[in-house]
Order: C-alpha cells, then sequence, then structure tokens
C-alpha cells in the first residue's frame, strides 16, 4: 500500500552506485523480454516466467541511490533495452513507486505495477523497432567479421588465429580507469604488434565489454601469416604479457585462449594456425564472429562518445590485390578452386 508518510532520510550511502543499478535493471529487462518472446500469453508470463526477473528489478529500486540519474544516455541509446528501463523509470516515477521518492510502497503493489509497465513497452512499436534493428545489426557485423576472415584465409594459405582477452586486475576495474583507458590502452597494444609481427600481422577483432567479475574488458582476436610465425599459444602470452607490463604498466590481466588447455574446452575450436578451408576453421570462426559481434548494452551507455564498441580491421591494398590473384588464379583453374563459401555446420 502506498503511504504518504515519507522514508527518513539515511546518512548511510546505498550500496549501489548508479551504473549497478542500471547494468543490473538492463540484464533483468532483457531476461524478461526473452522470457516473454518464449511465451506471449499474459496470465502464463506472470505466474510462470516473469516473477523472478520482476522482484530483482523491485530489489534495484529499493537499493536505488539518492542521487538523480541521469536520463540523458537512455534518451540517446539505440537499445531496446534501455528503451524499456528508461519507460519504467518514468513510470514508477510518475506514480511514486520509488523509494527513494520518499514514499512507503507495498512491495506486490510495486511488483505488478512493474509487470505491467513493461509488458506493455513489449508491445510498443518503438521498442520493437528498436530490438528489431538491433538483430539486424549484429547480424551484419557478424557476417562481416566472418567474410573478413574467409578472405584472409584465401590470402594467407597458412593463417594463425590467437584470441586473448585483454582486461585489469580486479581493484583497478571497479574504478573508473578502465572506463578512461581502455581504448588507448588496447590501441597502445595494436600499434605494438603491428610494428612487432609487422612481417606477419594480417588482421584483428576487438570487442569491448563488460563482464560481472572481469569488469570492463576486450575481446581481441589476431590473425597472423601461420609461414611467417609458429606456436600460437607462445605469440598469445607475448601479447598478453606486454599488456600487463608494458601498456598498463602492471594494472593490467589477460587470458590467453590459444593454450593447450584452453582449447581442449572448446568443441569446436576455430584458434590455431590452419593450412585449408576445413571446417573446424569456418566453424570456429562463425563461433567467434557470432559472439564478438553481439552487442554489450552496457559498455554502450559506458562510453556513449564512442560510436564502434565493436571494430575489425579492413584489407590493405596489398591485401586486396592478392585476394584478386588469388580468385582470378581460381577462376582460370591454375590451380584447385576453393569451396564456394556456405552456410557453417555450426551455429553459436
Amino acid at each position: 500500500m502506498l503511504c504518504n508518510q515519507p522514508i527518513k532520510s539515511s546518512t548511510k550511502e546505498s550500496s549501489l552506485t548508479h551504473f549497478e543499478f542500471i547494468k543490473n535493471n538492463l540484464r533483468y529487462i532483457t531476461e524478461l523480454h526473452e522470457s516473454f518472446k518464449i511465451n506471449r500469453n499474459p496470465i502464463s508470463f506472470r505466474t510462470e516466467l516473469a516473477i523472478g526477473s520482476i522482484q530483482d528489478i523491485w530489489s534495484e529500486f529499493i537499493n536505488e541511490p539518492f542521487v538523480a540519474l541521469d536520463l540523458s544516455l537512455f534518451k540517446r541509446s539505440r537499445s531496446a533495452a534501455a528503451y524499456a528501463l528508461l519507460t519504467l523509470y518514468a513510470h514508477m516515477s510518475k506514480s511514486l513507486l520509488r523509494p527513494n521518492q520518499g514514499y512507503f510502497v507495498d512491495d506486490q503493489k510495486a511488483i505488478q505495477s512493474i509487470l505491467h509497465c513493461l509488458i506493455k513497452v513489449f508491445h510498443d512499436p518503438t521498442f520493437i523497432s528498436k530490438s528489431d534493428s538491433a538483430r539486424r545489426n549484429q547480424q551484419k557485423t557478424r557476417d562481416s567479421l566472418f567474410g573478413y576472415a574467409l578472405d584472409l584465409k584465401e590470402i594467407y594459405p597458412k593463417l594463425m588465429v590467437i584470441r586473448v582477452d585483454f582486461g585489469y586486475k580486479q581493484a583497478v576495474s571497479r574504478t573508473n580507469l578502465p572506463l578512461q583507458r581502455i581504448e588507448d590502452d588496447w590501441e597502445q597494444l595494436l600499434w605494438y604488434i603491428k610494428i612487432k609481427f609487422s612481417d606477419s600481422f594480417a588482421g584483428y577483432a576487438v570487442k569491448f565489454e563488460h563482464g560481472e567479475a572481469k569488469g570492463l574488458h576486450a575481446h581481441s582476436v589476431f590473425f597472423l601469416d601461420g609461414n611467417v610465425v609458429r606456436t600460437d599459444a607462445r605469440i598469445g602470452r607475448i601479447f598478453g604479457e606486454y599488456w600487463e607490463s608494458d601498456v598498463t604498466e602492471g594494472l593490467g590481466v589477460h587470458f590467453n585462449c590459444n593454450t593447450s588447455d584452453y582449447k581442449a574446452t572448446l568443441k569446436v575450436c576455430g584458434l590455431g594456425t590452419f593450412t585449408g578451408q576445413e571446417p573446424a576453421f569456418r566453424d570456429g570462426i562463425w563461433i567467434i564472429a557470432d559472439y564478438l559481434s553481439k552487442p554489450d548494452v552496457v559498455v554502450r551507455l559506458m562510453l556513449p562518445e564512442r560510436t564502434k564498441i565493436f571494430r575489425r580491421g579492413s584489407l590493405s591494398e596489398k591485401q586486396k590485390l592478392k585476394l584478386e590473384a588469388v580468385r582470378k588464379k581460381q577462376t582460370i583453374g591454375i590451380i584447385d578452386p576453393q569451396p564456394k563459401h556456405e552456410q557453417p555446420r555450426v551455429l553459436a
């Protein structure tokens, strides 16, 4: 029941920051929308699939910081989940259901109000449009990276694929430091790799992401000429050690995905050195491309001035000429034609 008695002010700081409030609610709204897509029956949706996420959202509002939340980031965001949170926040404010407005609020009343608001949002044409746009953009990005990797494989008969995740130590990851420098740090790393491995460097892709445990980090893939370099795990370690010691001056951490132990855990491994268009390469690259292309709304809100949370290299003029020559030879039959690109067998 909504009461007109103000909540007493407390000098104790809230356990949540605005960032945590936003991040958690975006995750719960996304989970709720996935449940909604599975079962669009409002009655079943209310009783079976939604209560846990709704309760989690209400818990975030109960612990919402008392400092006013800057809504401008949400208004500029193209994310469907961000639009839903903005709409919900406005609804909760208008209905006097946010506890930090100074009122006691009945739990069941708030939970039902959140549920009804979000069901309405999920039918909203603006939300649907943003959701469909995000899905199309993800597919476009995935296909672009997949095609880029296949082009590189045509250019380099022996292609090495290295994946390393770069981040910061836990004590640092919980500060603003990663926000301020991760892109510049990563560009410094890329510059080093291009110089250090100038005779073998072929291309790259990177996605900046925020994780619960890792904080802000960069999932990175590098392509090298396997006829020039060997031992992918060792090269991945070189990249990681340079990140930790030189780029971040001891503040960074890395995870080398090219170790034999890690590769052994993968059902389909697209890492290592490949000498042909074997299924493992195509299927593995498809999985990597699908993962790196998935949008991260939290990072987009954290770095609003940046337009490319995901980025990849492009073929140099020299690479384009070589690719053209390879395909010309295939056409006139000087060499055996490469198999036509087809849908990968493994989807992630």
